[in-house]
This record gives C-alpha cells, structure tokens and sequence, in this order.
C-alpha cells in the first residue's frame, strides 16, 4: 500500500508590519494573524543588549561556568 499524501499541512502565512521602538518598518511573515497586520516590538533587536552582547548580564556573573572557570583556570 502506498503512503497517502498529506495536503495542507502547513500554517497560512501573513504578512506582517512590524514597528520597531525606533519607529523604523520591516516586513516580515508571519503564521499568526495579528490586529491589523501590525506588531509593535517593546524592545529593538538593534540596542537590546541581549541581541548586541552589550553589557553584562546579572546570570553571567554567578553561572557555573564562570565558577568551574575559577576553580580551574588552566583548563580549555
């Protein structure tokens, strides 16, 4: 017996306004609808430092990473 084909098994896309907090417009696809065809961004790719690597984080200081690093600075 053959394998039967699956038809229609991926989500409708729409394209989507998005605002960023700079005010400047990209387009972008979407599989979810939102109000309006808009999204507006709380924070911007561009300057976050989460996206930039600017700054450092509260985690960075305490993680076990850095610790194992601090315990045993010779090894790579």
């Amino acid at each position: 017996m053959a394998k039967q084909e699956t038809k229609n098994i991926h989500p409708k896309k729409y394209k989507t306004k998005v605002i960023l907090t700079d005010k400047s417009i990209r387009y972008m696809m979407y599989s979810k609808k939102f109000p309006n065809d808009e999204l507006h961004l709380d924070t911007c790719p561009k300057s976050h430092r989460a996206w930039t690597k600017d700054g450092s984080f509260s985690s960075e200081r305490g993680s076990r990473v850095n610790k194992f690093k601090n315990k045993f600075p010779g090894m790579k």
